[in-house]
């Protein structure tokens, strides 16, 4: 069951959990702008795994004629993204929406590794449908770089992206929280925190920080479709599996 929780409230819970304060007592406000500060240090750090996302959003963003290289990045971003949105440290898959057919069709295109992106010869070259996309992690904003760039406007393209957890605005913001979450990070703060407030950290605490963890991240292990070796089919002929033979 999903839970409303507040910074203000994770952190007066590791605290008892550590023995830093009593039943009854609050952090003082040092301890709590502090505490806030590690909070949000470990958030961003979840980040970059993806077994602690559990969304994948799906954006639309519009081309421009003739542009092969947009920016993406949250309102506020210096210098100005050419796409507001949440910055990516991944994508997981990038389409092409062909917006003017009846029904909209999406279109996936080729996700290039920078090797292959740094062997493409004419990256200038224009079509009206590009047919792979190239995306870099990069600072402030993540960078994607068409290929053919589009000459056209009319396609707009979806962003498939796993979603890191927010970062806590204030202690006193609201935030609903998915099944395991609260847990995770009350512990594995309580975790980080040890150390800085001379506290051994207990096989309790640990072993509660590492299922909590664990229990999220097997939560949000991503269905994939299942694959076969093509090497392994005959190259010529029908072909097929017999459960009951093995064969």
């Amino acid at each position: 069951m999903a839970r409303t929780v507040t910074a203000r409230s994770l952190i007066v819970g590791t605290m008892r959990l550590l023995g830093v304060t009593a039943q009854g007592e609050e952090p003082s406000s040092a301890e709590m702008l502090e505490a806030f500060d590690r909070l949000n240090e470990m958030v961003d750090s979840w980040a970059t795994q993806r077994l602690t996302m559990q969304v994948v959003s799906r954006s639309q963003y519009d081309l421009v004629a003739g542009q092969a290289t947009y920016t993406i990045g949250p309102t506020g971003t210096v210098p100005t993204p050419d796409w507001i949105g949440a910055r990516p440290e991944s994508v997981d898959l990038v389409t092409l929406l062909l917006s003017y057919a009846t029904p909209e069709t999406e279109l996936p295109l080729g996700a290039l590794t920078e090797m292959a992106y740094q062997a493409i010869q004419q990256k200038t070259l224009e079509n009206s449908q590009p047919t792979a996309v190239y995306y870099e992690a990069t600072m402030p904003s993540g960078t994607f770089s068409f290929w053919p760039v589009p000459n056209t406007a009319i396609n707009p393209v979806i962003v498939y992206a796993p979603q890191a957890l927010a970062q806590f605005a204030a202690l006193t913001t609201s935030y609903v929280m998915a099944p395991g979450y609260v847990t995770a990070l009350r512990y594995n703060l309580a975790k980080m925190l040890a150390p800085e407030y001379g506290k051994a950290l207990t096989a309790e605490i640990a072993m509660g920080a590492s299922d909590a963890l664990g229990d999220i991240k097997r939560l949000n292990v991503p269905m994939m479709d299942l694959g076969f070796d093509p090497g392994l089919l005959p190259h010529t002929g029908r072909y097929g599996y017999n459960i009951n033979t093995d064969q």
